[in-house]
């Protein structure tokens, strides 16, 4: 999504929690996501925007792009 990016396909992972709480800043053009992976606590994730993004074209619904539901995808969770 940004192919002039020295770190263009890369994914970067983080493991956040209650002994181990994090701010990630996502720049402008990068595909991002997150899941809750405890099997015992309730995720919090408070989004912070600055600007709605309305998909190309501003064409879609507000601030959000499904990648992982579009056949072919490089993007999704495992």
């Amino acid at each position: 999504n940004r192919r002039d990016s020295k770190t263009y396909g890369n994914c970067m992972k983080f493991f956040a929690g209650e002994d181990n709480p994090l701010t990630v800043i996502v720049p402008p053009g990068v595909v991002h996501g997150y899941k809750n992976v405890s099997r015992t606590t309730r995720g919090m994730v408070l989004n912070y925007p600055d600007k709605l993004f309305m998909g190309w074209n501003r064409s879609e619904e507000v601030d959000e792009i499904r990648h992982e539901e579009k056949e072919g995808s490089e993007f999704g969770m495992e």
